[in-house]
């Protein structure tokens, strides 16, 4: 049984699938794009695009890019699974330090400004 599409973007006749491939512990996207149509009672699928299909060809592998971003950015800022050879207060202490590394400093408002004149 072949792989399947890890995510898969449809719009209308054209689909764009999203397949997901590990190799030398890294982990590498790769997309397919076809529009589907019909041959009698049977549907097909066709790698060839009119002209009218290029529009919406492009939005689909844009989205596609994205939705391949959003994931790398998720793997990397993923919380890492608890050591249970740690104690309970060292695993403790990982999360929270962990946690207070992944916090953004905070942004000054008008409402910080109004007494520095």
């Amino acid at each position: 049984m072949p792989a399947k599409p890890v995510h898969e973007i449809r719009r209308g006749l054209i689909v764009v699938r999203i397949w997901m491939r590990s190799a030398r512990k890294q982990t590498r996207y790769t997309t397919s794009a076809l529009r589907l149509f019909r041959n009698g009672e049977a549907w097909k699928e066709s790698s060839r695009f009119g002209p009218k299909d290029i529009p919406l060809l492009r939005l689909l592998l844009n989205e596609s890019h994205l939705w391949i971003l959003r994931q790398r950015a998720l793997n990397r800022t993923r919380v890492p699974k608890p050591d249970h050879s740690l104690s309970t207060s060292a695993a403790m202490a990982t999360a929270v330090e962990h946690k207070k590394s992944c916090k953004a400093p905070p942004r000054r408002g008008h409402d910080d400004r109004e007494g520095e004149q």
